[in-house]
C-alpha cells in the first residue's frame, strides 16, 4: 500500500475532512489533496506530524510494503527538543571521556613493552606478563565493542549532533555525526541548505545506516578498517527533504 492510500485510510478512520487535516498540519487543502492523489510527498517535518496525529510509526507511513498500521506506544508525546544548553552539556561530557579513551589506547600500545622486559624473569614475572597481555586485549576488545554496531536493516529516523565542520564533495556534504552514542559518516545531498551545516548542529534525519564495508574488489584499500580505526561506526546517505536542523526553521521543504 502506497503512502497516498495510507493517508486516505487514516484520515477517514479519524473522521476528518481534507480541510480539517490541512488545518491541523498548517498546510492548504490542496497540499493534502496532492498527497492523497500521489502527486507529491510531504517533507519529513510533515511525516513526523502525521505520525503523531494518527499514532502510527514513520516506517509504516514511508514503506510501501508495510500494509498493516504499526502503532506507536504513545501518540501524544511531542518530539523531544534539544536546547543549546543540552547540546553544550553533551559536548562537555564527550570531552570529559576523551582522556579515558586516550588512556585505554595508550595501554594497548605499551602493553608489549613490559612483556619483552619480563620475558627472562621467573615464573612470577611470566604471570605478570600474562596479566598485562590479557589486560591489553581486554581494553582493545572493549574499545572495539564501543565502535562496532549492528545497525537496523531498515530506514528509520535518527537524531544526532554534527561533530566537525562538514566537508564539501562534488555532490554531497560529508558530516561526522554522533547518533545513538556512536559516530557516523553522513553524506547529505549538496544544495544551498546543506552547505549551511556546521559543527554543533542538532539534526534529525531519515535513512539507513550501514556498518563500514568494502566493495570486495581484489587489492582494494581496506576502507572499512580505516573507518573503524577512526571510530566511525557506520555510513549513511540522506536525500534532500529527509533531514532538518532542530530548534531552527525547517531546513528543507522540497515537497508540497
Amino acid at each position: 500500500m502506497i503512502f497516498a492510500d495510507k493517508l486516505i485510510t487514516l484520515r477517514k478512520k479519524a473522521g476528518w475532512s481534507q480541510e480539517e487535516l490541512a488545518e491541523k498540519l498548517n498546510v492548504t487543502r490542496q497540499s493534502v489533496s496532492k498527497w492523497e492523489g500521489a502527486q507529491s510527498v510531504p517533507d519529513i517535518d510533515k511525516i513526523l506530524q502525521l505520525s503523531r496525529l494518527f499514532g502510527v510509526t514513520t516506517d509504516y507511513l514511508l514503506k510501501d510494503d508495510a500494509a498493516e498500521p504499526e502503532y506507536t506506544e504513545d501518540d501524544t508525546s511531542p518530539l523531544p527538543r534539544v536546547t543549546l544548553a543540552q547540546a553544550n552539556d553533551y559536548l562537555a561530557k564527550t570531552q570529559t571521556n576523551a582522556p579515558k579513551l586516550a588512556l585505554a589506547t595508550a595501554l594497548c600500545i605499551i602493553s608489549p613493552i613490559p612483556l619483552l622486559a619480563l620475558g627472562t624473569l621467573s615464573e612470577f614475572g611470566g604471570t605478570v606478563s600474562l596479566f598485562l597481555l590479557v589486560l591489553g586485549s581486554t581494553v582493545t576488545q572493549i574499545q572495539w565493542d564501543k565502535i562496532n554496531c549492528d545497525w537496523s536493516s531498515e530506514k528509520k529516523v535518527y537524531r544526532g549532533v554534527v561533530q566537525e565542520t562538514p566537508v564539501e564533495k562534488e555532490k554531497v556534504m560529508v558530516c561526522k555525526v554522533k547518533t545513538e552514542d556512536r559516530q557516523v559518516l553522513l553524506s547529505v545531498y549538496k544544495d544551498s541548505l546543506s552547505q549551511t551545516l556546521q559543527s554543533g548542529d542538532n539534526i534529525l534525519f531519515y535513512g539507513k545506516i550501514r556498518s563500514p564495508h568494502n566493495a570486495g574488489n581484489p587489492y582494494e584499500f581496506d576502507y572499512a578498517s580505516y573507518l573503524l580505526r577512526k571510530q566511525i561506526s557506520g555510513t549513511a546517505y540522506v536525500y534532500a527533504g529527509y533531514w532538518r536542523v532542530m530548534d531552527k526553521p525547517r531546513v528543507l521543504s522540497q515537497f508540497s
